[in-house]
């Protein structure tokens, strides 16, 4: 009996220690007495694990177990969670109460110094996005969704992290080190001179914007095809240069007028992600970046398709020039390769869909080839 007595005893004390931590002390003793309890350190390490969980987050001590408990999920899921999951749990954490979803002023906004890993825009990247824009139109539902942007230091912050760190620069610095050829124009006067957010999505329409604003002018990149349409679109706003006047734009595209004077519908995140979780910013424009990656691009079997169809319709099919009008607002990343032409003449010589070979081939690929990986090789 002695013996079971003693387990059960051991047993109680085993179960009851852990719990000490959030137990209020006795009523009956005083709080200048509260020393006469003695506190074992596996009692210290155990009151200690929701801060060692939480990581550099502060524990109030109002706060419960339980919300510890959801507070810790963020730091111990990271193992469990997958890329896009563990990047929505961050942007959970680290929104700025009351700015979920806002507009915010073009001027404030530029890429993130972790944007895309740190890979600032290119230029001629750009431009072509830019053109590609203007001759599809712009589009509100497109700007509007899953823009994220993370808030610039204090300027008390900035300047002890400039104190500490002679490297260390602020997002407006960033920007204006980091803009390369026609990106610079996206930074002069006329868009502000402070950049207040850092985009970790939309970064390339954000610069877009801002050379719309800025009255950029810049000249079109080699390559670029238009269907005749689009073409309109794009002559409307060159100037006698032959160069996109980017402030007439606004002039002829009412959307991209509401984007220039209303802002960027953005979910603004707390500057305080960059010290407590510096990875999180990198990993949530990955994250974000994932979406396009998730959706089928369009594919050199696709192209084919469409090829082969405007051939078959064509009166002047033997002609790459003419078919390349015809299909390229259907395919047009593909029409812009200079491999289009190969496809062309692929399609010609096999006798399009008019004859066996062609559709034995796309009947192959639907059945047997995965869609994700029949495009060539980036």
């Amino acid at each position: 009996m002695v013996r079971v007595g003693v387990v059960v005893a051991v047993m109680l004390v085993l179960m009851v220690v852990p719990l000490l931590p959030f137990l209020p002390p006795p009523s009956f003793l005083p709080a200048a007495f509260s020393f006469i309890i003695p506190r074992p350190r596996i009692i210290n390490y155990v009151s200690a694990w929701p801060r060692m969980l939480v990581g550099s987050n502060v524990v109030p001590a109002s706060v419960s177990l339980a919300q510890v408990l959801i507070m810790s999920e963020h730091a111990v899921a990271g193992d469990e969670l997958g890329a896009v999951q563990l990047a929505n749990s961050l942007r959970e954490r680290f929104a700025v109460k009351g700015a979920r979803k806002v507009r915010i002023h073009l001027s404030l906004l530029a890429p993130h110094k972790f944007n895309r890993g740190g890979q600032y825009p290119q230029d001629e990247r750009v431009r072509k996005l830019a053109l590609q824009i203007i001759a599809a139109g712009f589009s509100q539902a497109e700007a509007d969704h899953e823009g994220v942007c993370v808030q610039e230091y204090p300027m008390d912050k900035l300047y002890l992290k400039k104190q500490h760190d002679s490297t260390f620069c602020s997002l407006n610095e960033y920007n204006r080190e980091n803009a390369q050829g026609c990106l610079k124009d996206c930074f002069e006067s006329g868009c502000g001179t402070q950049v207040a957010y850092g985009t970790l999505s939309h970064s390339h329409l954000c610069l877009v914007l801002r050379a719309i604003v800025n009255g950029a002018k810049w000249p079109i990149p080699d390559g670029m095809v238009f269907n005749d349409l689009e073409q309109q679109r794009v002559n409307r706003v060159l100037d006698k240069d032959g160069k996109v006047d980017m402030a007439a734009v606004a002039v002829h595209d009412k959307v991209a007028q509401k984007l220039v004077h209303e802002g960027m519908l953005m979910e603004v995140l707390s500057w305080n992600i960059m010290d407590q979780e510096p990875t999180a910013a990198s990993l949530i424009s990955q994250s974000l970046n994932k979406g396009a990656e998730v959706a089928l691009k369009t594919t050199e079997v696709t192209a084919l398709r469409v090829v082969c169809s405007a051939i078959n319709k064509s009166l002047e099919a033997s002609r790459s020039d003419r078919v390349r009008a015809q299909v390229t607002q259907q395919i047009d990343r593909i029409v812009q390769d200079p491999e289009f032409v190969e496809i062309f003449d692929f399609a010609v010589c096999l006798g399009s869909t008019k004859s066996v070979f062609i559709p034995l081939l796309l009947d192959f690929c639907q059945v047997f080839v995965n869609s994700k990986r029949r495009g060539l090789a980036a």
